[in-house]
């Protein structure tokens, strides 16, 4: 004979109690309890009950799990109330797939009852939407000026004739190293150029003798300096999490997750960024 399959309700008790228990490891977190009423008598259900000994006390918090299309309302929450009295329970709490009512919020902050929302990134059943602040913070050189120094006449004349960003750079061996421009950027890409925004004036370029090619053909030493801006461009978003199960305090609006909690986010879409979220340029 066929297993029956496990009812979409259960599921969602069951995954629950996986949660609740990761968030108490030290307590007994027990499914489906029965625990006998002290003023109706008879046998209560209990959906998950957390019970935990500190020193000469018996602790018990029942948790209510509502897997409805709508939202909670206010007679569930007294409904719940009168379940939390009748076992005596320290604590109870309301754990919803869909939230809760304004009315059901007010209920149960006036009489000591904690409401949850499931949150599961994964869980194709009660798969949640779930975000995290983010400020990306990127750093960039402005377009930069340059300035060639040489004891040459000639070849500063010759210089002052090109781009002064891409005038040929030799080294003592006379072989092309690059240009200021690429000189500059070699040195920003391996930090020797401080981040901090602001401008920048009288950047030496290269620690080593430099020099630049004349027409005729003869090499003459110059000194490079930069003046240069970094810029700095915050964007303020949300960045989606791919992975993460816990509960959202629906009066706090907090995250509540065990201490092992594996939290993954989304990849960060640089061009994303820049299109859609809101900037602050900093200079």
């Amino acid at each position: 004979m066929a297993k029956k399959p496990t009812p979409k309700w259960k599921k969602f008790e069951q995954l629950v109690h996986k949660v609740q228990s990761a968030l108490a490891p030290d307590s007994e977190v027990i499914l489906d309890d029965r625990i006998i009423g002290s003023i109706t008598g008879v046998e209560r259900q209990i959906d998950i009950s957390v019970k935990k000994a500190i020193g000469q006390f018996n602790v018990l918090i029942v948790v209510d799990c509502k897997d409805y299309k709508n939202p909670v309302d206010v007679k569930d929450v007294e409904e719940f109330i009168g379940l939390v009295e009748d076992v005596k329970a320290n604590k109870g709490a309301l754990v919803s797939a869909k939230g809760f009512t304004e009315a059901a919020k007010t209920r149960a902050t006036n009489s000591g009852i904690n409401l949850y929302r499931l949150v599961d990134a994964e869980n194709k059943d009660w798969k949640s939407y779930v975000t995290i602040p983010m400020v990306c913070d990127f750093r960039s050189l402005g377009e930069g000026n340059f300035i060639v120094k040489s004891s040459s006449i000639k070849i500063l004349q010759e210089i002052s004739k090109q781009n002064p960003k891409l005038v040929p750079i030799y080294d003592q061996e006379y072989r092309q190293i690059g240009t200021p421009l690429l000189l500059l950027w070699s040195k920003w890409n391996k930090r020797e150029i401080s981040d901090d925004p602001g401008t920048y004036t009288s950047i030496n370029l290269s620690t080593e003798p430099t020099f630049a090619k004349s027409i005729d053909g003869h090499y003459e030493q110059i000194k490079i300096e930069g003046k240069f801006d970094v810029i700095q461009k915050l964007f303020f978003g949300e960045l989606p999490l791919t992975k993460v199960s816990g509960f959202r305090d629906e009066i706090s609006g907090h995250l509540v997750l065990s201490g092992n909690s594996e939290i993954i986010t989304d990849i960060i879409n640089v061009i994303e960024v820049e299109n859609t979220w809101p900037q602050n340029t900093v200079a």
